[in-house]
């Protein structure tokens, strides 16, 4: 039953496994910026300036946050038993549930504009720089 299983687990290697990973977290990066520099375009009468405030707010969170999240994934998966792990392992059951509250409340943030959409967007650019860069 066990190698029946097996035989549909969408297995990689582990360094297919760290370039999916990265292209999933530029991916995100791409959506976040674009995202935020549609609206800094489209709004801001100091572009450069927000763009600026969006980049030093991204360096901020990569050297914060991010380079520790990405030393976390990056050692989880090298350390995977597994010659060929499931092409989702690249990240945790928790890092998943974690993805989609901050997901849900980013989504739920910009519906109801509890923040200025400008400042919004800022943000958005500032978070998709940190990823870009982990």
């Amino acid at each position: 039953m066990n190698e029946i299983l097996a035989s549909y687990k969408p297995g990689v290697s582990k360094k297919l496994l760290l370039l999916i990973a990265g292209l999933v977290w530029v991916g995100i990066a791409y959506i976040a910026i674009n995202i935020g520099m549609n609206y800094i375009f489209e709004n801001s009468h100091h572009i450069l300036f927000h763009l600026l405030i969006s980049f030093i707010i991204g360096l901020f969170l990569f050297l914060i946050i991010f380079l520790k999240v990405f030393n976390i994934y990056t050692n989880r998966i090298i350390q995977l038993n597994s010659d060929k792990p499931c092409v989702f392992s690249f990240s945790s059951i928790k890092g998943y549930f974690v993805t989609a509250f901050i997901f849900t409340i980013a989504i739920y943030i910009k519906q109801y504009n509890f923040i200025d959409p400008l400042v919004l967007s800022i943000i958005y650019v500032g978070i998709g720089v940190s990823l870009f860069f982990a």
